[in-house]
């Protein structure tokens, strides 16, 4: 296990978001105290093992390198918002798109903003995903779990996890990177 992982978080250097597959790798060597101790595959540990597998299939061995620097004017720019009781919308470029929440989302869906506002992260990413191939985004966001939970590549809270995975699936498919801040935050 710790091999397979140690090859995970190589192509992950290439890969940034491919660190958001890896988190219950790392949990899962934490839970052996010694090398050759047995280590419980959960459920979710085989999801993550899936997509590795589907996404190394599907690979085709090239990944351009970014520009390390984070500056606006060669960075696309993704902002986003949500309302609790009415729904999200999500500006790129000149492009826009509005979704309402689904009437058979309960009142407890709609009280977790760090869910809510990553609906419209997924919505830009499923819809403009292609338009993104190869390119650094930064993602302006209000809220501040949101952006530790995209900067970090990290599947936590557990319940964000449904709009997570797919963003990170897609930014390995198509190659480009991300960062988030909130709007009041400026790039230096």
């Amino acid at each position: 296990m710790q091999a397979l992982t140690g090859s995970l978080a190589f192509i992950c250097k290439a890969l940034p978001a491919g660190r958001a597959f890896c988190r219950r790798f790392y949990d899962s060597l934490s839970s052996a105290s010694k090398p050759f101790h047995r280590i419980r595959i959960t459920r979710e540990l085989k999801e993550d093992i899936e997509i590795w597998l589907t996404f190394l299939e599907n690979y085709n061995g090239s990944t351009p390198f970014p520009d390390p620097l984070w500056v606006p004017n060669n960075a696309l720019c993704l902002a986003s918002d949500s309302a609790g009781s009415f729904g999200c919308g999500v500006i790129f470029k000149n492009l826009w798109a509005y979704m309402s929440w689904p009437e058979e989302w309960s009142s407890d869906i709609r009280k977790d903003l760090t869910y809510l506002e990553l609906v419209p992260v997924a919505l830009a990413i499923h819809i403009w995903g292609e338009s993104l191939q190869s390119s650094k985004i930064v993602m302006l966001v209000d809220n501040l779990a949101v952006v530790h939970i995209l900067n970090n590549k990290s599947q936590n809270p557990p319940g964000s996890c449904h709009y997570f995975a797919p963003c990170c699936r897609n930014s390995c498919n198509l190659t480009f990177n991300f960062i988030a801040c909130t709007f009041q935050a400026t790039l230096t």
